[in-house]
């Protein structure tokens, strides 16, 4: 079974709680200073669920956006601020960005788009990821946030200005 884990320099390498509804697997895919950790948890049907485990061993099943029955996390910043994707079985995913407070907020797609995915967020809560087309042949980078919305980022002439896709941003909204 797969099973989510959080490494230490001092603890080494635990397994976090078990979500009380069961999965057939859960996944970390982020983790910020808090040692607050964000994945998925597959249920016995193959649907993701967004899950968040605190510091304190608390599982949180974040949702998904209205209307969709899958999500996944995949980055957190210090502030607790978790991004992700939120979608159906078909695969028409929406990039989210969540908190305790807010709840979760569709971030949208990049116009002419028909999907989104949000993959990291710095402290500053310039968010990360990419939009694109479904098939694959076009896949744009692109920065969320508050004041702006969802920007592209652009892509580089190698691929023809049709692949790119953000991965990690700093506090200083630098992204890669």
């Amino acid at each position: 079974k797969v099973t989510a884990f959080l490494w230490t320099e001092a603890g080494g390498m635990r397994s976090l709680a078990e979500p009380a509804v069961p999965y057939t697997e859960t996944n970390a895919n982020g983790v910020n200073a808090r040692n607050e950790v964000v994945g998925y948890g597959t249920t016995v049907t193959k649907a993701r669920r967004a899950l968040l485990w605190s510091a304190n061993g608390e599982v949180i099943e974040i949702g998904s956006l209205a209307g969709d029955s899958e999500s996944m996390a995949l980055g957190i910043n210090d502030r607790g601020y978790v991004v992700g994707a939120s979608g159906s079985a078909l695969g028409a995913r929406r990039a989210f960005r969540w908190s305790r407070a807010a709840g979760m907020q569709d971030l949208g797609v990049l116009p002419g788009m028909e999907w989104s995915m949000a993959r990291a967020i710095g402290n500053n809560g310039h968010v990360v990821g990419s939009s694109g087309l479904n098939g694959g042949e076009v896949e744009r980078a692109f920065v969320w946030t508050e004041a702006h919305g969802m920007r592209d980022l652009g892509a580089l002439p190698i691929s023809e200005g049709k692949q790119s896709g953000a991965f990690g941003v700093n506090s200083l909204g630098k992204a890669v």
